[in-house]
């Protein structure tokens, strides 16, 4: 039976930043007690993960070297490059967990989600509330590799339910993945397992979906200045709305509107 991967628990151990690296102090390593997940951001570098996998990666992709799989890699063009090492609850022991090179899918998303991980001097450890990032990181590219349970037609966890009806109706407010988990008497891990295995997407990427429906329907059927919208839909000022709005549609709040306009 394959390995349910939406009951796999991501456990940071190390995040890095490096731009505009030129070669790597160490050509050929490898992480006995981690899992070490490089994304592309810029350059180019060869690889290879033992005999799983070998090849160029470059910026959009991201590289997984399982625990105990020996990584060879050399810098073709200064790079500049993320850095995850992890564990997970329970260990991937198996080998079910997917090596080498990935495109990714959802590139921008998550750059998103890295760059809300923050690294004091360029190297760092996570904070607590940067856990959710990680994690939703994890899903997406293991959602991409097809190791995510898909999401039943009709969600059968109540508490879901309700966390996600309570969502819709306060994406005007500040909403964390803390303060909902603490809602339901859940730690934020627990809580982004069973909101995504009911809804097939994680809470983060929930509420900014339904920020950005809400916030089309206001744009559409309103005259209400950018500012008043990007208050309702919960974002901090027109700017931060803007910006997230073109991320997730590729227009720009004010070109939507004219475009929607008969």
């Amino acid at each position: 039976m394959p390995r349910e991967f939406t009951a796999i628990e991501p456990v940071p151990i190390l995040f890095a930043y490096f731009e505009y690296k030129s070669k790597f102090d160490f050509e050929s390593e490898c992480f006995d007690d981690c899992i070490v997940i490089f994304i592309c951001a810029g350059g180019k570098f060869e690889y290879s993960v033992g005999e799983l996998d070998s090849g160029v990666a470059e910026v959009g992709d991201c590289v997984i070297c399982p625990s105990g799989a020996p990584l060879r890699r050399r810098i073709l063009e200064p790079i500049s490059l993320y850095v995850l090492r992890m564990t997970t609850r329970p260990q991937i022991t198996d080998g079910s967990l997917p090596a080498g090179r990935i495109r990714l899918d959802e590139y921008s998303r998550i750059l998103d989600d890295l760059s809300m991980i923050e690294a004091d001097n360029i190297i760092g450890r996570f904070q607590p509330y940067e856990q959710s990032y990680l994690v939703d990181i994890w899903f997406t590219i293991m959602k991409q590799c097809g190791l995510l349970r898909k999401a039943s037609t009709h969600c059968q966890d109540a508490d879901m339910i309700e966390a996600a009806r309570y969502i819709e109706l306060n994406l005007h407010t500040r909403l964390t993945v803390g303060e909902l988990a603490a809602q339901f008497g859940l730690t934020s891990v627990s809580f982004i397992r069973r909101f995504t295995a009911a809804h097939g997407t994680t809470p983060l990427r929930f509420i900014i979906e339904k920020r950005i429906q809400k916030a089309k329907r206001l744009l559409c059927t309103t005259d209400s200045p950018l500012a008043e919208v990007a208050e309702l839909c919960g974002y901090e000022n027109e700017f931060y709305f803007s910006n997230s709005f073109k991320k997730y549609t590729g227009e720009a709040p004010s070109t939507y509107r004219k475009s929607m306009r008969v």
